[in-house]
């Protein structure tokens, strides 16, 4: 049976891992000045997603005893579960900057519309005049 001083260092160590494995793939994926640069697409939503398959996978871990990918083990799949749980906190409490947002011109070109939309996040462009 495991004890408390056990339980601990386990939990110190898939941290201290995951811990690195963020570190790396962090810098593959964002930069210094923007660490959610490739969560920004999809935000909060996208990260949960990929916590969903990894919950999946653990699902099916349970249910077959066993990995279909040989080389990934059950700590690879806690450690990512780690990570995108902190990225998600993260993303969440992120201070926004503050910028001074200037009126777009009018345009009745479809694609300056929805290049708008896709950089202010509005649901459907403007109406075109």
């Amino acid at each position: 049976m495991l004890n408390r001083e056990e339980l601990l260092k386990t939990h110190n160590d898939l941290t201290a891992k995951a811990r690195e494995i963020m570190t790396a793939k962090n810098q593959d994926y964002a930069t210094d000045k923007d660490v959610f640069r490739n969560l920004r697409l999809f935000g909060g939503l996208g990260i949960l997603v990929r916590m969903s398959d990894k919950l999946a996978r653990l699902r099916s871990f349970e249910e077959n005893k066993e990995f279909a990918v040989a080389d990934e083990k059950l700590s690879d799949t806690i450690q990512d579960l780690i990570n995108y749980a902190v990225l998600y906190y993260a993303f969440k409490n992120e201070v926004k900057p503050t910028v001074e947002v200037k009126p777009w011109p009018r345009c009745s070109c479809l694609y300056y519309n929805l290049a708008k939309t896709v950089v202010l996040g509005n649901s459907f462009p403007e109406p075109v005049r």
